[in-house]
């Protein structure tokens, strides 16, 4: 195959959900996770938070020469810290958020548009919060709402890259465990979102993505 799929975050949630999905499509898929239990040829081991970990996949991911088309899936990010700001004890937790969210899709993209003759489609997850003011989700918001900035900037530079932000709406993933054990103004929604069921399996969101995106 001349096509491949890199999803990040594939590990568990809706990044494992996509993966699993276009693997039983017979799709090539590269998985750039934290961490995974398997060695596997098709899984790139990269803490995204961690820049210089971070610059040495860019480095791998510039030699993935032998493909004509790479529809990468910006999926992995991070809600934490939560809070307002002033209340945030950790210049690093602030920075590691940064590099999650921002610095890494910035730079995964930069080093895929460096490779000759490729086709570059781009999925980017994203979120309502980049649209609308949550108290407590400064970070979260700006940061999801940064790469849009960039990103549509970038399809304006580059007639021929494709960008689709595709917002999957709340999801029962570990990311929503994370806001009900957090302390926040409107916590008491996303607790009630859990008890009334309201919140999709990964596997759906992941069917509706590649569906709604026409990615295979």
């Amino acid at each position: 195959m001349d096509k491949l799929f890199i999803v990040t975050g594939a590990n568990r949630g809706l990044g494992k959900a996509l993966a699993e999905r276009l693997l039983e499509a017979d799709q090539s898929v590269l998985a750039i996770n934290r961490s995974s239990s398997s060695k596997s040829e098709n899984t790139i081991i990269c803490d995204l938070a961690d820049a210089t970990q971070l610059n040495e996949l860019t480095e791998k991911l510039k030699k993935m020469t032998k493909y004509h088309e790479i529809i990468f899936i910006n999926n992995a990010g991070v809600i934490e810290p939560i809070g307002n700001i002033g209340s945030f004890l950790s210049i690093d937790k602030i920075q590691q958020h940064i590099n999650v969210n921002y610095l890494a899709p910035i730079c995964i993209i930069n080093a895929l548009m460096q490779i000759k003759n490729i086709n570059l489609k781009v999925i980017n997850v994203t979120t309502g919060a980049a649209e609308r003011y949550l108290e407590g989700w400064s970070l979260y918001g700006s940061s999801k709402k940064a790469v849009k900035v960039a990103l549509d900037t970038l399809m304006m530079e580059n007639s021929n890259i494709d960008i689709v932000h595709f917002d999957p709406g709340v999801i029962d993933t570990n990311m929503q465990t994370k806001i009900r054990d957090s302390e926040f103004k409107l916590k008491e929604r996303f607790v009630l979102y859990k008890e009334k069921q309201k919140l999709q399996a990964p596997e759906e969101v992941a069917k509706r993505i590649i569906r709604e995106c026409n990615i295979i």
